[in-house]
């Protein structure tokens, strides 16, 4: 069994993820089974309460796994830190779609910048921005921009 939160915007599509509930209106929680049924869990989350932290309420919760459009990279590592399991969905799709990906296995896992798009013929993919795919490539001279000496130190 799975426990599984949603990050909603009002209209009951997928949004954004921070810790502290500014782009996101509602969190539904879902139990999926080991049949792959489901059933709504009615557990209340007020992401406007101005102590709200999304990290502490999943984790007293006991939510196993995330569904979100991207994650902000404090809410990221916070969320990692207690072994939350996040996933990406298009901002379009709402939650009967990403409840039915999540099951069939079909949304990506998040990573640092990057959000979900919804492809074609209903594939999800993860989409990095090139700021985000850029800061994984290292660089001679420690990402400077200079490259070493070619023979040794220079005098």
């Amino acid at each position: 069994m799975k426990l599984l939160a949603l990050v909603l915007h009002e209209n009951r599509t997928v949004a954004p993820v921070d810790d502290n509930g500014r782009h996101f209106e509602a969190v539904e929680v879902y139990r999926i089974q080991d049949d792959n049924s489901h059933e709504k869990v009615n557990i209340p989350f007020d992401p406007k309460a101005d102590d709200f932290d999304l990290g502490e309420a999943l984790t007293i919760a006991k939510i196993t796994h995330l569904i979100g459009q991207h994650f902000e990279e404090a809410c990221f590592n916070n969320l990692k830190a207690r072994d939350i399991h996040m996933w990406l969905e298009a901002p379009e799709l709402g939650v009967d779609e990403a409840l039915e990906a999540f099951k069939a296995g079909k949304l990506p896992e998040a990573k640092h910048g990057a959000h979900a798009v919804h492809g074609p013929e209903g594939h999800r993919t993860r989409h990095e921005g090139a700021h985000e795919r850029h800061a994984r490539r290292q660089t001679p001279g420690g990402g400077r921009g200079v490259s070493p000496p070619a023979h040794g130190p220079s005098i």
